[in-house]
């Protein structure tokens, strides 16, 4: 690039602009979830700005055409692209803890995720994509700039993948909460034809308990009538022979 500083301000500022936008971004889309802090995750990329601030001031301190000044300039603009990157990874980080969420729930779930949503299997091969890919950025720092680019496709791809996770989520709620309602009425319909069945016996041994009394009324009854009946009846007196005279 030219050694004429007002060429590298120029640039310096536009890549301020858009570390600024991303950043703006970032806290637009990032909130604390899973122990991680909105500002913990921001924080890498306000301190690259800071740092493009420091190198600015100590680029103005010297002279015009100095190729110090131009080095300090260089080290400014960089550090815009790293906040950049940086702001940008914040939005995948935030995504990427997301999902680490909806994939637990998903295997805690009584409901199999593949029967609400047979796509599973590819998004976590995207998602171990993405993640490799970080692993690669993390190795090679100085090309963060480089990869600025591709935060921007690796952030869609998430967002995309967690607006279908939150989908399937709900609907796995949903089945859960048909069953539980399922159940429950299996359980009330079972309590009822229990209670149903308690009463039906609780008939039958009234009735039978009845009827028992009846029977030993009867007989006892009928005793009774058998009693009065011998000792009501005349009884026979024994005749005694009279001699004539």
């Amino acid at each position: 690039m030219s050694t004429d500083s007002t060429e590298w301000f120029s640039e310096i500022n536009a890549c301020f602009v858009e570390a600024e936008k991303a950043l703006a971004n970032a806290r637009t889309k990032v909130s604390s979830v899973d122990g991680l802090q909105v500002e913990g995750l921001v924080f890498p990329a306000v301190n690259e700005l800071r740092y493009a601030g420091k190198h600015l001031s100590e680029a103005l301190l010297l002279g015009e055409g100095d190729a110090a000044r131009i080095e300090q300039l260089r080290k400014a603009r960089n550090h815009c692209h790293r906040a950049t990157y940086d702001a940008r990874d914040a939005v995948v980080q935030f995504f990427l803890a997301e999902l680490r969420l909806l994939d637990k729930t998903f295997k805690e779930s009584p409901i199999p995720i593949m029967t609400v949503y047979q796509s599973y299997p590819d998004d976590k091969a995207a998602l171990r994509k993405i993640q490799n890919d970080l692993v690669e950025e993390q190795r090679d720092k100085e090309k963060r700039g480089e990869y600025a680019a591709r935060k921007d496709r690796q952030i869609n791809a998430l967002e995309e993948i967690r607006s279908k996770w939150d989908c399937a989520r709900d609907d796995v709620f949903r089945i859960c909460e048909q069953r539980k309602e399922d159940a429950a009425k299996l359980v009330r319909q079972h309590s009822e034809a229990m209670i149903q069945a308690t009463k039906a016996n609780s008939i039958a041994r009234n009735t039978l308990i009845v009827a028992i009394l009846a029977v030993v009324v009867a007989i006892a009854a009928l005793g009774v009538a058998v009693y009065q009946g011998h000792k009501g009846s005349p009884g026979t007196t024994p005749q005694t022979s009279t001699k004539q005279p």
